[in-house]
């Protein structure tokens, strides 16, 4: 798959860190949260032990590098999201932090059927948009902008665990 220069999809994480960051997931009481308008009812969990988020940085940050003059995590907002059914409406991410200017999206599992998200890429020269619909794979991750509007299909079955970051990059 040809991507546009400021996306990126690729193995992210190791198959190791993925099992334990779903184990540990699993082990937490977490009662599914109503979505909004613009996401079904998901499980969500924000309170990695400072041990996780350490290692999560220490994976994500030795795999990027290389593609970044200047990568940077949010270490104060890596958060968890389970779902087993519903889409994702079309949106734009919210920039928390003025530094932060992309979502890293990662796959921590991908038996699950439907599901899969879409990133739609202005091509400005052209006015007119690239859409990006990697196929889910398990510790792979896209980073793309959080003004690029994105959305999901439907989720037929099977459970989805990503990891979301919120990260600083220079193409």
């Amino acid at each position: 798959m040809s991507l546009p220069n400021n996306i990126l999809y690729k193995q992210i994480l190791s198959n190791d860190l993925t099992n334990e960051l779903i184990d540990f997931f699993k082990s937490k009481n977490i009662i599914s949260m109503n979505g909004s308008n613009l996401f079904p009812q998901r499980k969500q969990l924000r309170n990695l032990t400072n041990e996780l988020s350490e290692k999560i940085i220490k994976e994500v940050t030795a795999t990027l590098r290389n593609y970044f003059d200047n990568f940077q995590i949010d270490s104060s907002n890596i958060r968890i999201y389970y779902s087993d059914f519903g889409t994702v409406k079309p949106h734009k991410d919210v920039t928390i932090k003025d530094k932060y200017n992309n979502t890293l999206l990662i796959y921590l599992s991908d038996e699950f059927n439907g599901g899969k998200i879409t990133v739609k890429v202005p091509i400005e020269e052209i006015q007119k948009h690239y859409y990006v619909t990697p196929e889910p794979r398990k510790c792979y991750g896209i980073l793309f902008p959080k003004d690029c509007v994105h959305y999901t299909d439907e989720l037929y079955t099977g459970g989805k665990y990503i990891l979301l970051l919120d990260c600083q990059t220079e193409f």
